[in-house]
């Protein structure tokens, strides 16, 4: 399931959107509000997952690394470099 709705509260827009638009894909398009709101195209198409050393290289940090959800595939918490948290799951069964 694709999420189709994010509410981000960061300290640096400009930051966390290219750090999102680098590391996940997304593309951001400004919405007609009284303030700075935008909308959030999600995810690349085809992309498999998501790798944490792109979180890295684009100024991001691992809160926690990357264990596994048996059956269901690999699930690590990060951080944008303005310190939002995120989760990332990558898909793979054989995951123990």
């Amino acid at each position: 399931m694709k999420p189709t709705c994010f509410d981000l509260t960061v300290r640096d827009v400009g930051q966390a959107k290219a750090f999102f638009e680098k590391v996940l894909g997304w593309r951001f398009a400004k919405f007609q509000m009284p303030y700075e709101y935008y909308r959030i195209q999600a995810g690349r198409e085809g992309e498999a997952g998501i790798v944490v050393a792109q979180v890295i290289a684009a100024g991001g940090r691992v809160v926690e690394p990357g264990m596994p959800i048996p059956g269901i595939g690999w699930y690590a918490t990060c951080a944008e470099p303005g310190g939002l948290k995120f989760g990332l799951i990558q898909a793979d069964e054989s995951a123990r």
